[in-house]
């Protein structure tokens, strides 16, 4: 496994933290909600697959699907977005989830701000699809649920990781990028920020050979581990 041995990086050095404001008044914001809260506590069907964990969650897709038609019909706006990125090595985003009642204005609005695990058109889409979705089931306590019909035919909810050859993967240069996400995974200094770094790296990861995976797994449970022990 000499390709992928530690070497010297930078840590990730950014705290994940989120905020929560209301308008002056909230009255009807909250009659609404709760309106809607039987409809939203069936929850949001886990549809991926963590190559990490070898576990499950749901997608931002699968939150989104499960929160838009009792909000609707509670008459509750669901408005998402991204503010700008800060910082030179390290940079984060900030990520802001507002629900606000149609009638009366009143409004709930959750903020996260995430370091950018890549500074790349496709680093910068996962920030904020982690974070959308992270604000969202934060903001209305939404639960993950196991997909019954895909459990009940024995099938996955997504496509099994690709199988690729160490040889190939050498050749791809995939060794220096497990390092790199390695590094990452050893430098997260909270349990959120590491299951970021786990989605943000999902698809590079079930693209490589299974020792390969294997490795980047273990370091994985190893980090969650200490991160879980550290709170204890």
């Amino acid at each position: 496994m000499s390709e992928v041995a530690p070497t010297e990086v930078q840590p990730i050095r950014s705290v994940i933290t989120q905020s929560i404001e209301f308008s002056p008044t909230r009255k009807s914001l909250m009659l609404a909600r709760l309106k809607a809260q039987s409809e939203l506590m069936k929850g949001a069907v886990k549809n991926r697959t963590n190559p990490f964990a070898k576990s499950t969650y749901a997608t931002l897709e699968s939150v989104l699907d499960a929160v838009s038609e009792p909000l609707t019909a509670a008459g509750i706006v669901l408005s998402q977005w991204a503010g700008e990125m800060i910082g030179d090595k390290q940079q984060t985003l900030k990520i802001y989830t507002r629900l606000e009642h149609a009638e009366s204005s009143e409004f709930m609005q959750v903020s996260m701000v995430i370091p950018v695990v890549k500074s790349d058109a496709q680093g910068i889409g996962s920030a904020m699809t982690y974070g959308r979705r992270y604000t969202l089931k934060a903001a209305l306590g939404i639960p993950e649920v196991d997909d019954d019909g895909a459990a009940a035919s024995g099938q996955e909810s997504e496509m099994r990781p690709k199988r690729v050859s160490s040889s190939q993967a050498k050749k791809d240069g995939k060794g220096t990028l497990a390092n790199e996400i390695i590094h990452d995974i050893r430098s997260a200094i909270n349990i959120e920020m590491l299951k970021h770094i786990g989605e943000a790296r999902r698809d590079e990861v079930e693209d490589m050979p299974d020792s390969w995976r294997d490795l980047i797994r273990d370091e994985y449970s190893t980090k969650m581990e200490e991160l879980k022990a550290a709170l204890a």
